[in-house]
């Protein structure tokens, strides 16, 4: 049984180390991608914010009166 927690033990070192080697030599490409997310959370944002405005200047919304 003390064996099998070693390998299991080895594995999940080699994979981490993976991650951080990962990670580590792909910095430009993590920074660009939250660049990006970023950008479509705040293109998102708006169009909430123009539906939200034209629901409200027409003052129905499905069906019901505001």
């Amino acid at each position: 049984m003390n064996g099998f927690w070693s390998e299991v033990f080895i594995v999940l070192k080699g994979v981490l180390c993976r991650l951080y080697l990962f990670i580590s030599f792909h910095q430009d490409r993590i920074i660009g991608l939250m660049f990006l997310l970023n950008l479509a959370l705040r293109v998102f944002t708006l169009m909430e914010f123009v539906v939200q405005q034209a629901l409200l200047s027409t003052q129905t919304y499905a069906g019901w009166s505001l």
